[in-house]
């Protein structure tokens, strides 16, 4: 307000002429400045590599020159009575101006330009050793991350924490003792003094010995018994006690297939995923990332459970809403039964990533609905969509009522 107050009473066009030209003398003195004394620093700390000051660097110093408060607070102390004050404060603001305006808004364009990073790193010049870890998935990942947490918490640690769409970050903090740790989908990276590297290799492996004693008590569960017993429900359940989930609203002739042509387990999944783009369902820049989304939950686990079912599923990114593909295979195809029969009849499920409740309720429904054999024949004996439909439909609607 004072410069503007100034600046509207007192300017003069030749003064305004020597404020145009005050900027570019600033500039070619910080140019001055930084190309004559930073060379001078880095031949003195010519050992030290890891010191100097490259020429990129160099360039965004020369452009990062902000000017700001403290020119402010000192043009303005200056007596009203000192000759030519009010073109000093002139040249100040016209600085300053140009500083935040031009240089402030395009420091970024810049350093991505020269390929300059903010620094994620919290030691400084310290010595700092990286270390890597993968992990091959992200839960495991995630799994060993949330394990040293906790392990550090309890050895006192303050724990800083920060998140974006694909990495988390730890920042862990006792005394003189930090670690940074970073995770990337499945990969760890972690960041220590040179001093306190051993620490945290011996916290990395009571960590993972931690997990790994937790890995073999789920295996007591996770046999293929067990899963079956998990998935499939009780058929003997009050009718009262068996949900509520609406089938009915995610069933689509559209979205059915009464003859499966391949006749192996990639190319089983790749027919299914392929035919919801066929009836747009799914959208075709999304079809290589869904496919690899269903393979890989399929290495992990076959989704074929027993009874001549099949439910290759996915929790993705991709999809915005649950979509859900039925498709017939009379003859049986192989895909890896944990009963060792064929499959006959294939349940494809895609779900937003963040929706788990209709997603286990949907395959709940599915395996209770496919539990009898009468059902299962009834539907292998459809000789269109549209009766596979129906029959689908009224045992749903049967069941409910």
């Amino acid at each position: 307000m004072t410069e503007f107050h100034i600046f509207k009473n007192s300017i003069t066009l030749k003064e305004f002429a020597m404020i145009l030209y005050v900027i570019p003398v600033v500039l070619v003195a910080r140019i001055v400045g930084i190309y004559t004394l930073i060379p001078f620093y880095n031949f003195i700390i010519r050992k030290d590599a890891k010191k100097k000051i490259s020429s990129n660097f160099q360039a965004i110093l020369i452009w990062g020159g902000l000017r700001g408060a403290v020119p402010v607070a000192l043009v303005l102390a200056i007596p009203e009575s000192f000759p030519h004050r009010n073109l000093i404060v002139h040249f100040t603001f016209s600085i300053i101006l140009f500083t935040l305006l031009i240089q402030g808004t395009t420091i970024k364009a810049l350093m991505n330009r020269l390929g300059i990073r903010p620094e994620t790193s919290y030691f400084g010049d310290k010595d700092v050793e990286i270390m890597d870890y993968s992990f091959g998935g992200e839960g495991l990942a995630q799994l060993v991350m949330q394990s040293l947490r906790a392990l550090f918490d309890n050895e006192g640690f303050f724990i800083r924490e920060k998140t974006s769409s694909d990495t988390l970050e730890y920042l862990m903090k006792r005394g003189s003792t930090m670690f940074q740790i970073t995770r990337e989908r499945g990969n760890l990276t972690i960041l220590s003094e040179t001093k306190d590297t051993a620490y945290f290799k011996t916290a990395m492996y009571e960590a993972l010995v931690e997990l790994d004693d937790s890995l073999e008590s789920i295996k007591a569960v996770t046999n293929p018994e067990s899963m079956k017993n998990l998935i499939v429900a009780d058929t003997n359940a009050p009718e009262d006690q068996k949900g509520d989930f609406n089938l009915l609203h995610y069933l689509s002739k559209e979205r059915m297939l009464l003859n499966i042509r391949a006749n192996n387990k990639e190319g089983i999944i790749k027919e299914l995923v392929e035919h919801l783009v066929e009836v747009d369902a799914l959208d075709l820049n999304l079809f290589e990332n869904v496919l690899e989304e269903v393979l890989a939950r399929e290495k992990s686990m076959s989704t074929a459970l027993g009874n001549e079912v099949a439910i290759p599923h996915s929790r993705s990114e991709c999809v915005k809403k649950m979509i859900l593909l039925i498709a017939l295979a009379p003859e049986g195809l192989e895909f890896d039964a944990l009963d060792g029969k064929a499959v006959k009849i294939f349940i494809l499920i895609l779900s937003p990533k963040n929706e788990t409740g209709p997603h286990l309720q949907m395959i709940s429904t599915l395996t209770r609905l496919l539990y009898e054999e009468s059902t299962r024949n009834e539907l292998l004996a459809s000789k269109s969509v549209e009766e596979m439909y129906n029959k689908i439909e009224n045992r749903v609607r049967s069941r409910v009522m």
